[in-house]
């Protein structure tokens, strides 16, 4: 990606958008970065590279939130982040090593960022 795509939405917090295609339609896709505690919590990582993030602190943890949300993960977790996943995106993404999967119940990323699954229906 070239440039800088990430937006200051306020302190510690950071969206980066990129256009993206599903089913043959425009759809685009959001990524949302949260400074946490020293550490960076990535939702819905899109095609940026880690390393352009890197000066807003540490690796963290990276979520894939649904089975939809899943294409760039994977060099997130390569370069240290802990991975989590929506129910089912470990057997969809074989070739990903996840750290655990978003539960009803699970709360793995502290009290400041809360996890609502939410029982939708599935799309791929």
């Amino acid at each position: 990606m070239t440039g800088n795509p990430l937006r200051e939405v306020c302190p510690g917090l950071y969206v980066a958008e990129a256009k993206q295609r599903f089913y043959g339609l425009e759809v685009g896709a959001r990524m949302t970065i949260i400074q946490h505690h020293g550490t960076l919590f990535v939702h819905s990582p899109i095609a940026i590279s880690p390393a352009d993030v890197a000066h807003l602190g540490t690796p963290g943890q990276v979520l894939a939130p649904n089975l939809l949300h899943h294409l760039y993960v994977g060099p997130w977790i390569d370069a240290g982040y802990e991975g989590w996943a929506a129910p089912g995106l470990p057997e969809k993404r074989k070739d990903v090593h996840f750290h655990g999967v978003i539960t009803p119940g699970v709360q793995p990323f502290g009290e400041d960022i809360e996890v609502l699954p939410m029982a939708c229906f599935a799309m791929t």
